[in-house]
């Protein structure tokens, strides 16, 4: 059958300049989501090209720039979300990605000191122990960091930072605690579809624990939903200009990067 998938990973320029809106928005969300980061910084560029003043643009852009884990990347990224918050005030997105840009950065000092104080209470508060949590977790303070998200849980009750406790598990060696976390997720949500991180932390620790016949499991449960969302992004760019494009011999964007494919090296 036709190859869509590289259709939509090599889109002519003739193509990218249609492509706005809901259906931007998809796309970029299925590279990012599948690690073709190489890809989407070259459509990024190309869009901002037309459009540099783009807030949404630019705050994708950061990013993806933050997920090349390159500290060059990182700081760009951290004067991209500068120049936003100064034109457009702070947001919780933003503040997420600086906090994603100074941990790629390595900047855990600076982290720390950001701790949420426990006598503040509200759903933001929640957020932050979430990310304070992650900072400790980072470098190695594996009991402070289970206290943090335990903050999550007294704050909100119906919400434990499984996946979050799943992956400190992994970080301090306990893979079978890890799997133990995430199924439980599973389980007391029956009609929560998992996420692909949520699966590929499932993964990590039935690789720690040499369960293959799980790990081959999940590979395939991971290319279906690749599938899944790659074929339903593709019907929506029927009657562009991407296959006769591509069979007339126009020129692609070049992948200007390496993709990123170890999705799960930071869990966000």
């Amino acid at each position: 059958d036709t190859d869509i998938n590289n259709l939509l990973l090599d889109l002519p320029p003739a193509a990218l300049d249609t492509v706005r809106g809901e259906r931007r928005s998809r796309l970029i969300a299925y590279l990012g989501r599948w690690g073709h980061d190489s890809v989407l910084r070259a459509y990024l560029d190309h869009w901002l090209d037309a459009q540099p003043e783009g807030a949404t643009l630019r705050e994708h852009r950061a990013r993806v720039l933050i997920a090349a884990g390159e500290a060059t990347d990182a700081t760009e990224a951290l004067a991209i979300l500068d120049t936003l918050d100064t034109e457009r005030g702070v947001t919780q997105t933003r503040r997420q990605l600086r906090w994603d840009a100074l941990r790629a950065l390595g900047r855990h000092d600076d982290l720390l000191a950001l701790a949420p104080q426990p006598e503040i209470v509200s759903a933001a508060t929640a957020y932050d122990w979430l990310r304070h949590g992650d900072a400790l977790r980072d470098v190695g303070m594996f009991d402070d960091a289970a206290d943090a998200y335990a903050h999550v849980t007294e704050l909100q009750p119906d919400a434990a930072p499984l996946r979050r406790l799943a992956a400190l598990a992994l970080a301090a060696g306990e893979p079978a605690t890890a799997r133990g976390h995430l199924e439980t997720l599973f389980v007391r949500q029956p009609d929560h579809r998992p996420a692909a991180e949520e699966l590929r932390l499932l993964r990590e620790a039935c690789a720690a624990l040499a369960d293959t016949a799980a790990v081959a499991a999940l590979d395939a449960q991971l290319a279906a939903r690749e599938r899944e969302e790659r074929d339903a992004l593709a019907v929506t760019f029927e009657g562009l200009p991407v296959v006769e494009g591509q069979q007339a011999g126009k020129e692609s964007l070049p992948p200007r990067h390496q993709d990123t494919k170890a999705r799960n090296k930071r869990i966000k």
